[in-house]
């Protein structure tokens, strides 16, 4: 019985030097990415901020007018305005506060031709409803809503880059 024992610690051993070995050749031995850092295009001089917000932005979209619109980055748990304007000076939810029930966890953002701006809502990583919802950028009027079925966005997804 101790002999037994003894064979199977020793090969749960190789088994886990074999995958340390494994995962050390296959994913670069643990060393640090190279520091791809190169000297900035603009001067420092050159860039102002156009918007602050108290909690991280998740993404920014901005028309062809000039328009800013932002998310608040889901993970950072926003608890009521999560889809936002930079207008007037300051942040306005986006189409209006009434609004921003119907969303879970927006990020992503994109605006076509059309002006309609594109949202993505992962739905809490496919725990919920996820989304894509095109709204009017003259009215905020809803002009697509489609849910996204669980093939599409399973649980554990991440949906949130538009282009």
């Amino acid at each position: 019985m101790k002999r037994g024992w003894r064979y199977g610690l020793l090969a749960a051993g190789a088994l886990v030097g074999a995958l340390v070995v494994t995962l050390g050749v296959r994913h670069g031995g643990g060393e640090p990415y190279a520091d791809l850092n190169t000297a900035p295009v603009l001067p420092e001089s050159a860039l102002q901020v156009a918007a602050q917000y108290p909690e991280p932005i998740g993404n920014i979209a901005v028309s062809d007018t000039g328009r800013l619109f932002f998310t608040v980055h889901p993970e950072s748990r926003p608890e009521r305005i999560k889809l936002l304007e930079w207008k007037d000076g300051r942040a306005q939810p986006f189409p209006s506060e009434a609004d921003q029930a119907r969303w879970q966890t927006p990020l992503g953002l994109t605006i076509d031709r059309q002006q309609r701006l594109w949202v993505i809502d992962h739905g809490d990583h496919g725990a919920r409803q996820p989304r894509l919802v095109a709204l009017s950028l003259s009215d905020g009027a809803t002009a697509l809503d489609l849910p996204l079925p669980p093939a599409v966005a399973p649980l554990g997804s991440f949906l949130q880059d538009l282009r």
